[in-house]
């Protein structure tokens, strides 16, 4: 198991990749709205994104949860209000 942080320093804004090395799979949590580094580093490991967690609301910025799962086909997992 292999966890990625990635930084927006313009926001102060962290998000992360949880990457299963053995199942090539791999979740995001909280993800920015540039969703390149995420393909990236999925491309880089050759894994595939099966689901985005949104831990809250995000006031401060636009996350990029809806177009990753639409390009990606990964489950969407946010708290409910």
């Amino acid at each position: 198991m292999k966890i990625q942080q990635f930084e927006d320093k313009y926001l102060a804004h962290y998000s992360y990749a949880i990457l299963s090395e053995c199942e090539s799979k791999m979740v995001l949590i909280d993800p920015a709205r540039n969703s390149e580094p995420y393909y990236a580093f999925a491309k880089e490991h050759q894994a595939q994104i099966i689901a985005v967690i949104e831990t809250h609301s995000h006031a401060d910025f636009v996350s990029s949860h809806l177009e990753i799962a639409q390009t990606t086909g990964a489950a969407i997992y946010a708290e409910k209000r």
